[in-house]
């Protein structure tokens, strides 16, 4: 992951494929996998599922124009895709792979099975977007 460009608002990131598809992962794990309360979810990532959806097409649309196939080696092909996101997005987004990172709702074992990776490329991404988050320029 890295940041091409930002302003005050917005970050436009390019992921790679493992990346994508593991931001993609979590946020449909919240929104559809988890049994947790709209209040719990609330208070874990600061929004509702109303709110995550739209971040979850998002990424989900950016990641299929780029890999239609939807399967792992595009060694041949588009190696990133670019998403524009808000500084709001961005924090849902590390809070989320953070949160099931930790083990609370989804077991070490279960991770990769469920998401495609180790809890702790879930971490390493959730670093980078922080990073990124920390760039922006103050509002």
């Amino acid at each position: 992951m890295h940041l091409i460009s930002n302003d005050s608002h917005h970050a436009t990131v390019s992921l790679t494929w493992p990346e994508s598809a593991l931001v993609g992962n979590t946020l449909n794990e919240f929104i559809n996998g988890l049994r947790i309360d709209d209040d719990e979810l609330e208070s874990r990532l600061g929004c509702g599922r109303p709110a995550l959806r739209p971040i979850q097409q998002h990424l989900a649309l950016s990641h299929r124009s780029v890999w239609p196939d939807n399967e792992g080696d595009h060694s041949d092909g588009v190696s990133e895709v670019r998403v524009q996101l808000t500084r709001a997005q961005l924090a849902t987004m590390i809070r989320a792979l953070k949160d099931l990172a930790t083990g609370k709702d989804i077991e070490a074992w279960e991770f990769p099975i469920r998401l495609g990776q180790q809890p702790k490329a879930a971490l390493t991404l959730a670093t980078e977007l922080d990073d990124v988050v920390g760039s922006l320029p103050a509002q």
